[in-house]
């Protein structure tokens, strides 16, 4: 089980991405080691084909995968994904869609997950695989995430 600060955190900093809020995407559950993120399909997200765009699922794979990793390094640890493979292996028709993550292992500088993306049938659309760094927060790094937040200033080391 999952502790309930951490959850917070992890619902928290999901609820601040921009980008998750703009696809509309939401974290539905985590425990050690697994997390589901869901997305309802919208037009405005689909191809001209009329399924999931590629990019969208790619989101939900590193969304997913990113929560799952979370939950099993210490506080105060983020990470970054370093190399992400997809498999698209079928169309994402509009309506909901679950991403659901799974940590394979974690290191002391990497984590490896696995996840996959299926839709309102159970129907696999899409699967992958991540790595991700893993790093210390600085407070430098804190300090210039909070400024970039309230102004959308960068900030350099």
């Amino acid at each position: 089980m999952v502790d309930d600060q951490l959850l917070q955190d992890l619902r928290q900093s999901f609820h601040e991405s921009r980008f998750l809020g703009l696809l509309g995407a939401q974290l539905a559950s985590v425990a050690p080691g697994v997390s589901e993120v869901v997305l309802d399909i919208q037009p405005h997200l689909t191809n001209r084909r009329g399924t999931a765009h590629g990019g969208v699922l790619a989101t939900l794979i590193d969304s997913a995968l990113s929560q799952a990793i979370r939950t099993m390094i210490p506080p105060g640890t983020g990470s970054a994904t370093v190399e992400m493979k997809i498999n698209y292996v079928s169309p994402g028709a509009p309506g909901r869609l679950t991403a659901r993550g799974r940590v394979i292992h974690v290191g002391g500088s990497l984590a490896t997950a696995q996840a996959e993306v299926s839709d309102a049938e159970n129907t696999i659309v899409a699967v992958g695989l991540g790595t991700f760094r893993l790093f210390r927060n600085r407070p430098k790094q804190r300090e210039c995430e909070q400024r970039n937040e309230e102004d959308a200033r960068v900030c350099d080391d």
